[in-house]
């Protein structure tokens, strides 16, 4: 399921949500993975500075003393195949056949007419 947020990047990236789903109590634990994901700390998870540049100097010694990082590329998600165009929509190679389409029906015109 892909779904759109808007996110606090002052915040630290969320890794998992907690769901209720259905009618029924039972809680179901979803990963995230987030597309167009820009640079951010593996240490905080927070978005704008790597593991290096983190002010959270605890977080930051945890990643450095070979503790596993709670953040890691695997929140990267990768980016889906372009789907085809809509219905409606112009590709290039369509434009330019109706281009050339104007100019021929342009010229059939203008051999008709008087001078």
């Amino acid at each position: 399921m892909r779904v759109k947020v808007r996110l606090d990047i002052s915040k630290s990236l969320k890794r998992w949500l907690r769901l209720k789903l259905g009618k029924s109590d039972e809680v179901t634990k979803v990963n995230l993975k987030y597309e167009r994901l820009p640079e951010f700390c593996f240490a905080s998870g927070k978005v704008g500075h790597g593991i290096k540049e983190c002010l959270d100097e605890e977080a930051r010694k945890t990643g450095f003393d070979g503790f596993p990082n709670k953040f890691g590329s695997w929140l990267n998600a990768s980016l889906p195949d372009r789907v085809k165009p809509r219905f409606g929509s112009q590709t290039f190679e369509s434009s330019l056949k109706r281009s050339r389409s104007l100019e021929a029906l342009r010229e059939i015109e203008g051999d008709g007419s008087v001078s």
